[in-house]
């Protein structure tokens, strides 16, 4: 008799176990805010480096963020195809719109000029890699 006890106490705790655990799964559910497309849904983003036919979007990204529209070596973060704010790569200076949340975008235009300077471009590497041949052979 005691083995069915233990036994109906063990399955009496597991089923207060599950309705407590779906309960609070249904709190957490309610709690959360709904996806909406302007707050729940992740937009794309895309990197780029700027062509003669940006010179018109980095201007206006100059003139919104207050500052000298970038020259030279230029990366754009597009967001959802828009550009939202650019890097100069040999300056590390940087342009955004200040009306739209793009501290994330200027963190990955960051990253991305800063890995360009750390790796030489393919056409640096090969004649090291041509020296390297010839001394094998």
């Amino acid at each position: 008799m005691t083995g069915n006890l233990t036994y109906d106490a063990s399955r009496a705790r597991l089923e207060d176990l599950h309705r407590s655990a779906a309960q609070h799964r249904a709190a957490i559910a309610a709690a959360r805010p709904a996806h909406t497309p302007a707050t729940g849904l992740a937009e794309a983003v895309g990197i780029r480096v700027a062509t003669a036919s940006d010179v018109p979007a980095l201007e206006r990204l100059a003139a919104l963020d207050s500052a000298a529209p970038l020259t030279g070596h230029v990366l754009i973060a597009e967001v959802n195809g828009e550009p939202q704010a650019a890097i100069d790569t040999a300056t590390g200076a940087t342009t955004a719109d200040p009306f739209r949340p793009t501290a994330q975008a200027v963190g990955l235009l960051r990253t991305r000029a800063a890995q360009m300077h750390q790796r030489p471009a393919i056409g640096q590497r090969l004649p090291l890699l041509k020296r390297v041949a010839y001394r094998v052979a």
